[in-house]
């Protein structure tokens, strides 16, 4: 089939092929243009009177397929969310047609609600199928579309294939989800990607850069501490991690501990502290490793003196100890040497020091490359589109890196040391922060003296300590009030820091640079300006494009850029391009890359033995839904006792369910459970499985700042004041453990405060409010089966009514955003801000500039007044 969309390489042709000739996902290595191919699928399908919806995108992703769509291809993309469109423009707009990316919350509830309509959808084209999973919200819009619409397409993207990898037929379970039974892998060494790219390569130049000698010995310090970390996990906990993996390779990579955590989640409760502990440990080390590679020496050491002022100053708790690797001989070389990096003593002289400020290999690297790049002859510069221009674009990691990178550059034609006034700012930056963090330590100080004085004065100023309870010490005294051996070591530790700031000071002054200096560093020439970003992923391929650079320094290594790259070279092969690869050799820069990219090929090699294994799904589409049969059989109640009528019905059993809970994960479940889910803006309860019976949903969280905020106790009074039978459900994660710290770790003394007090006064204070304790949402799908036997179904109606008051109407929606921020405004409650909602107020702008007389009749006129006056109070407290 000849394409006549816009797709210039060869492979991107043949998968745009494949994808519209048959419902399959596709998975491609990251960087190969995937939404390009994207925006060439929803095109081809968008014909007049078509419905195709595009799901799964963020805001990248719509920014990116928009400009695509409209600017080469002549289609338009409709941004669907409740910023841009009510419901009537919704349904107005879905009647018409067209290509519409639309929010996956927003979509459930129109697919529920009947606002689009699901036999005359064309197709849906999802993105990021790699995180479908069977209870989330996607999983449940492709059942949906199914149930009613067995002729329209599917077509999946994903460039993330490790994810298909991860737990026990992960690809398999996916596809189900996904009603798809086709898999188009592409990797990097597909024959047809290697072949498009390799024909016009850029010009790539590595610059190998080695580390210094103190880098060095930071970055071993560093790994033998995560070694160590890593085996102290490994002996505590063999019984519930998978470790059969387990190296410092894979210690290096930047999901380990995420892995690790996800692991241990089910039994989290049964771990030591120390367990714990070195799961943190674990993230800082890693952190550190990056630190070393990319901040400064002084913005690291100022990194590692936060770790070790905690512990110095008391930072942890009276049960928790400090973490293991700073205790060992690895962390104490790793101080020294970080301090030798910034400033260093003579040999033998503890009363005198000198600023070192040791620069970035990468830096004087950096310098080198751009005094190349000026040298080298730019005379045929042009506007041409189709030819490169002379700008330089600099490629980071990070942020931090980028401010870092403009500093020095805007001090590389002033010193003959490039970076001196640069580090000196940061050296007078640091001795700032040390300052501040003494002040404050001071005042912490003399606030918990203060506090422990006036415990005791109490009893002492009545009558003196008596002589049996009089301590001796040795010497005939009494023994009183006496420093702590801590206070002394702080005390000296910041007498120390003084001086030692007193001797550098005198050796550095802050830099100041004129207005003028800074313009002058400017290049005047567009065509030649330096453009420094970060890698962000699909947007790079834009800036590519936009820029059309002549030359590209990666400044920190990313394999996704590299392929970027070469697909912007293969695509326009008349641009020169030439690309200084920056990195550490011999470091964790490096071995990351290469790990990152074996990592890599071993997942696709996995997955196409995976697809080659996989057992074909023979069902037809027609028989993945019940029958009327089987919906018969299931709907008759067989618990029937004494004299009770077998009650038989063809339809599912009805739970009315309030829009914002479809946040959730529980509305999927109880769809594939047979439920019939009618979303309703309901002001009682979130879930009302019949007339008598009304839920109140709560993870651990919402449960918590609900009973601090007093929130639950208003809502759990609505519920009694219309149903007879009021539920409060308490519903855990999914794989997590069937406990909370705030139920688990219980204090010799219950306050208060504590949610277990809490609990029993709501208990208390409404004694007909049934708790259900559930650990997960598919078993919180099987109480309610069993709580809707022999009862009536909802009447939605009903359900949107309860809670109005007199003239109000259950079919205005409203925003839950701006309602929210109205929620949180002190003098509303649950009582009157349906009083605001339903009046005539338009949105929060115009509430903060209504007058008190329309408050005080909103809300009541003390409440009114005070709210009045609330928003016109200053932020500032001026005396």
């Amino acid at each position: 089939m000849e394409v006549p969309l816009h797709l210039t390489l060869s492979y991107q042709q043949k998968i745009f092929n494949e994808v519209i000739n048959e419902d399959g996902l596709c998975v491609m290595a990251p960087g190969l243009s995937l939404l390009q191919i994207a925006a060439n699928v929803l095109a081809y399908f968008a014909i007049p009177n078509s419905l195709v919806l595009l799901v799964g995108a963020n805001f990248n992703d719509n920014e990116l397929l928009q400009r695509e769509l409209e600017e080469e291809l002549g289609k338009g993309l409709q941004i669907v969310n409740t910023e841009t469109m009510s419901v009537d423009k919704r349904e107005k707009a879905y009647q018409e047609g067209g290509i519409f990316s639309v929010t996956s919350r927003i979509l459930v509830m129109d697919l529920l609600t009947q606002i689009i309509p699901t036999e005359n959808i064309t197709g849906i084209v999802l993105l990021h199928a790699d995180r479908i999973v069977s209870t989330g919200t996607e999983a449940f819009i492709i059942r949906l579309y199914r149930e009613k619409n067995r002729t329209g397409f599917i077509k999946a993207f994903s460039d993330d294939p490790e994810r298909f990898l991860m737990g026990v037929n992960a690809l398999s379970n996916a596809l189900r989800c996904m009603f798809l039974r086709h898999v188009f892998i592409y990797p990097r060494f597909h024959v047809d990607v290697t072949e498009s790219l390799e024909k016009t390569p850029a010009d790539v130049i590595e610059l190998n850069v080695d580390f210094t000698d103190s880098q060095k010995s930071i970055q071993s310090c560093l790994l033998s501490c995560i070694e160590a970390t890593v085996r102290e996990l490994r002996r505590y906990n063999s019984a519930y991690l998978d470790m059969e993996e387990w190296n410092i390779d894979s210690a290096l990579h930047k999901s380990f501990d995420v892995t690790i955590r996800r692991q241990l989640d089910p039994v989290w409760h049964r771990v030591s502290p120390k367990t714990k502990q070195l799961v943190g440990d674990l993230s800082t080390l890693k952190f550190l490793l990056i630190a070393l590679i990319s901040y400064d020496c002084v913005s690291f050491l100022k990194i590692l003196d936060t770790i070790i002022l905690s512990v110095r100053t008391g930072g942890f708790s009276s049960n928790s100890q400090p973490s293991p690797w700073l205790m060992l001989d690895s962390a104490n070389t790793l101080i020294r040497i970080a301090r030798d990096r910034v400033y260093r003593s003579p040999a033998g002289s503890m009363d005198e020091y000198y600023p070192v400020l040791e620069e970035q290999p990468k830096w004087s690297v950096l310098r080198d490359v751009l005094e190349e790049i000026s040298h080298e002859n730019v005379l045929h510069e042009s506007n041409d589109p189709d030819f490169s221009t002379n700008s330089i674009l600099i490629m980071c990691s990070e942020e931090r890196t980028c401010l870092q990178l403009r500093d020095y550059l805007s001090t590389i034609h002033y010193d003959n040391k490039e970076s001196f006034k640069m580090m000196n700012n940061r050296l007078m930056d640091y001795f700032q922060w040390r300052e501040q963090y003494r002040n404050m330590s001071k005042s912490i100080s003399k606030i918990e003296k203060n506090s422990k004085e006036k415990q005791s004065t109490p009893e002492t100023s009545r009558k003196g300590t008596p002589a049996s309870k009089r301590r001796r010490v040795r010497g005939g005294g009494t023994a009183m009030s006496r420093s702590t051996p801590e206070s002394n070591v702080t005390q000296e530790n910041f007498s120390n820091d003084i001086r030692l700031e007193r001797l550098l000071l005198s050796q550095i002054s802050k830099s100041t640079y004129t207005q003028e200096e800074n313009e002058s560093f400017e290049v005047l020439s567009d065509n030649n300006s330096i453009y420094i970003y970060t890698y962000n992923y699909e947007l790079d391929t834009l800036l590519l494009n936009t820029l059309r650079p002549r030359f590209i320094i990666m400044f920190d290594s990313d394999p996704d850029f590299i392929r970027r790259i070469e697909v912007y070279k293969a695509t326009y092969p008349q641009r020169a391009t030439r690309v200084y690869f920056v990195y550490y050799g011999g470091s964790v820069e490096e071995q990351k890359y290469l790990y990152t990219v074996r990592r890599e090929k071993d997942s696709f090699s996995k997955l196409i033995r995976e697809r080659s294994n996989m057992a074909i799904i023979l069902t037809g589409e027609n028989e993945r839904f019940e029958g009327q049969e089987t919906k018969f059989l299931r709907n008759v109640n067989t618990r029937i006792a004494g004299g009770g009528h077998v009650s038989v019905t063809n339809e599912k059993p009805r739970i009315v369910v309030d829009l914002r809970e479809f946040r959730s994960s529980l509305p999927s479940i109880l769809h594939g459970n047979n439920f019939s889910v009618i979303p309703c803006q309901i002001l009682v309860g979130d879930y009302v499985l019949s007339p008598n019976i009304c839920v109140e949903r709560k993870s651990i969280r919402d449960l918590i700042q609900s009973l601090s905020s007093g929130r639950l106790y208003s809502q759990c009074e609505a519920m009694l004041e219309h149903y007879e039978i009021p539920v409060l459900l308490i519903e855990y994660e999914q794989n997590q453990t069937f406990t909370s710290p705030p139920f688990s770790d219980l204090s010799t003394e219950i306050g208060k405060s504590d949610v277990q007090s809490k609990l029993v006064l709501l208990t208390l204070a409404f004694p007909k409010l049934r708790i259900l304790w559930s650990s997960s949402a598919y078993a919180t799908s099987l109480m309610f089966q069993d709580l809707k036997v022999l009862e009536k179904e909802p009447d939605p109606a009903v359900a949107a009514s309860i809670g109005l008051e007199a003239g109000q109407d259950s079919t205005n929606t409203y925003n839950q955003a701006p309602v929210d921020l109205l929620m949180g405004l002190p003098y509303i409650s649950m009582k009157n801000y349906k009083n605001v909602v339903y009046s005539d107020l338009k949105n929060i702008q115009e509430a903060c500039q209504t007058d008190e007389r329309k408050w005080s009749e909103l809300i009541g006129p003390e409440a009114g007044r005070s709210l009045y006056t609330f928003f016109r109070k200053e932020l500032k407290d001026y005396e």
